[in-house]
């Protein structure tokens, strides 16, 4: 057969279909008015049967796991239209109730092999067009109420690789219309399933890798459209933290998944830590309680992330001196960090010369014992921080570490004093030589002039 007559048959079974489907729709309506269930499941047997007439569309080398995009890419223009429409005039409850017939249908065809290629593909066909089409009914909580339902009842093992992949399909519809709340679908759903010690690295690679797909699309799409504070809480983001140190230092057993998290990493920090000109300092709290850890890749690299909240956000120095008492020896490292690697960040050293001497002074409160009445003539405490540094300072406390802080608190403070010291000087020799060279030219001038 020459190339123009499989051109005209196609666009006459394009034709066919068009009124086909149309033909079915509207019978469905007629036939199942006033039950929307019913009529959403002739939708998918009329997409079943379009596909069985025309299994040229459906490609021999077509994976299902090949592309988040398909099967959508197979529906030509005319059909998606005709269904787009039917689609809409649902209501939220009824596309709602649906749904965890065609989740189920997604997982158990794969599981079971029980259902064609057909089937399969009119299923998730559907699926795609109703995620991306209601996206705004499927927040995160909706998504992981359905499939942890689902997973309760019919009892998946989510460390396989099919029902991963199923996983990744079925969120990845989001990705294109809402990734801020596919993010967040992330967090809940699949973040369990990477710090889960047995997880297979293959799998562990492919959820990395949707992760990116999520984050480049959040940084794509204009920042003020989305509400990053909400994103990543300051507790996530330590718990993101400890897996990007655990695999790349300490693990450091798979080099894929290495450069995969070396690449989203920073991404994963442009949108929670440093994601609008507020985040730092809802952030600095947690980074300062990681000062204390043993590991050294980890505290490395918090040194480095709390010194630009300081430098960026001029409020994490109120922050800090708030919560002062219950991090003293994180504190003291930070300020030794700021000390050595003052050249490296535009740090204000004038206001953090200003916090070493309130510190001092709620050291030797400590010290002497007045605590509670430090506690009382500080305005700025609220009730419920006041109690919490009590209950604390009441049961214990660590001399030593006090001690230690003070020390540092005076050399910074030395420190700082004598390169304003050293500022002044210049600027009184640079102002003198502008006064001599004035002087200088006036003479000549007077000389030139006589």
């Amino acid at each position: 057969m020459s190339q123009k007559n499989t051109k005209l048959v196609r666009t006459k079974l394009k034709k066919k279909s068009k009124s086909n489907l149309s033909l079915f729709i509207n019978n469905s309506k007629n036939k199942f008015k006033g039950n929307e269930q019913k009529q959403l499941q002739s939708l998918l047997q009329a997409l079943n049967l379009h596909f069985k007439r025309h299994p040229f569309l459906i490609k021999k080398e077509l994976t299902l796991y090949e592309s988040i995009e398909l099967p959508l890419k197979i529906l030509n223009k005319n059909s998606r239209e005709i269904i787009t429409k039917f689609l809409m005039e649902f209501s939220d409850n009824s596309i709602i109730d649906f749904v965890p017939t065609l989740i189920k249908s997604i997982f158990s065809g794969e599981k079971e092999e029980i259902f064609s290629v057909t089937t399969r593909i009119s299923v998730r066909l559907l699926f795609q067009l109703i995620f991306r089409l209601r996206y705004m009914i499927f927040q995160p909580q909706v998504v992981h109420e359905l499939f942890n339902s689902l997973m309760h009842l019919e009892r998946y093992d989510l460390l396989k690789m099919g029902v991963v992949d199923n996983l990744i399909w079925s969120f990845g519809q989001l990705v294109s219309v809402e990734p801020a709340n596919c993010l967040k679908i992330w967090l809940i759903e699949f973040l369990p399933i990477i710090s889960f010690e047995k997880t297979d690295k293959i799998i562990l690679l492919k959820l990395y890798s949707f992760l990116e797909l999520i984050l480049q699309k959040l940084i794509l799409n204009n920042m003020s459209e989305y509400h990053y504070k909400s994103l990543i809480s300051p507790t996530l983001f330590e718990q993101l933290l400890r897996i990007y140190i655990n695999e790349i230092y300490i693990k450091n057993n798979h080099e894929k998944i290495a450069k995969k998290l070396k690449k989203i990493f920073p991404l994963l920090v442009n949108i929670s830590l440093f994601g609008d000109p507020e985040s730092p300092r809802r952030y600095f709290i947690q980074l300062l309680s990681l000062l204390a850890t043993s590991l050294i890749p980890l505290r490395t690299l918090v040194l480095d992330y709390i010194s630009q909240c300081l430098e960026r956000d001029f409020f994490c120095f109120q922050v800090w001196c708030k919560a002062y008492p219950l991090y003293i020896p994180q504190s003291n490292n930070l300020i030794l960090h700021i000390m050595t690697e003052s050249p490296k960040y535009k740090i204000d050293l004038k206001k953090c010369t200003e916090l070493c001497k309130t510190f001092t002074k709620i050291n030797k409160a400590i010290l002497s014992g007045k605590f509670k009445q430090f506690l009382n003539k500080n305005q700025n405490q609220n009730q419920k921080s006041k109690q919490n540094f009590e209950k604390i300072f009441d049961n214990k406390f660590s001399k030593k570490d006090i001690k230690m802080a003070t020390i540092t608190f005076k050399a910074f403070r030395k420190k700082a004093s004598k390169k304003r010291k050293k500022a002044l000087l210049l600027l009184l020799l640079l102002s003198l030589a502008l006064i001599l060279l004035f002087l200088r030219n006036l003479f000549f001038d007077f000389i030139y002039f006589f």
